[in-house]
């Protein structure tokens, strides 16, 4: 491996920086369930969040939407997967890959 890279714990792939002295935050995590919002307020934090994302050159995105109490699937989850699929990019990748089949975990790259 380089010496300027390191392994993504997530894909696996060979992350290197883009300019030597530039660093660029590879992973965020978007918590939308923290503080307890409605629907409404947590699309509009996930949007902000993603935009903000994109500009800031990150690669890959840890959703943290819950699952629900009811057993099959929250609205903040629902609402949350019906939006990042409107999207044409990013691209929607499941967290069944990565993060132990956690539902209420999406992961999006960019």
């Amino acid at each position: 491996m380089p010496e300027n890279s390191r392994q993504c714990p997530y894909c696996q792939q060979i992350q290197s920086a883009e300019k030597k002295g530039q660093c660029r935050e590879s992973i965020r995590t978007i918590n939308l369930e923290s503080g307890m919002p409605t629907v409404e307020e947590a699309m509009i934090r996930l949007e902000r969040e993603l935009n903000f994302a994109k500009s800031a050159g990150v690669l890959l995105i840890r959703i943290i939407h819950g699952y629900g109490s009811s057993g099959v699937g929250g609205d903040i989850r629902n609402a949350c997967l019906r939006f990042l699929k409107k999207e044409k990019e990013p691209q929607l990748k499941q967290s069944h890959k990565t993060d132990r089949k956690n539902p209420g975990i999406t992961f999006v790259e960019l």
